[in-house]
């Protein structure tokens, strides 16, 4: 599975996952703004809510994406769509947030329905 074979930031995963909630909030970092529909209906599909950011930080934007990291019970970084400066601000903030990351190539609807997916069944494996 993906979360052993290293796509989460170590040491994370088991601090976060238990204080997961049934429907969490999940921090999408990385991809083009017009991708945020196709995150959501995955999103929807898996019981969660996603807040997308497209991981520029620019100017004023660093503080959008840290308070979107905050606000998130996990994070998935799409790393193909994103610049090296935005990766290490959001893996950063989740870190010092306590809440797993996990890492994509790219901002697919596909890939979004298994990060979400993924999420939620270590989420459950967790409360059982």
């Amino acid at each position: 599975d993906e979360f052993r074979r290293g796509l989460v930031a170590p040491g994370l995963a088991e601090i976060a996952w238990s204080t997961m909630s049934e429907h969490p909030t999940i921090g999408w970092v990385g991809g083009l703004s017009r991708s945020g529909q196709h995150l959501e209906e995955a999103a929807e599909k898996a019981g969660c809510q996603v807040e997308f950011h497209d991981g520029d930080v620019k100017g004023n934007r660093s503080k959008t994406l840290r308070e979107i990291v905050r606000r998130s019970q996990a994070l998935v970084i799409a790393v193909g769509l994103i610049s090296h400066q935005g990766a290490l601000t959001a893996r950063a903030e989740a870190r010092q947030a306590g809440i797993p990351v996990v890492f994509v190539k790219k901002a697919s609807q596909a890939q979004a329905s298994e990060a979400f997916e993924s999420i939620k069944q270590q989420q459950v494996a967790e409360v059982e």
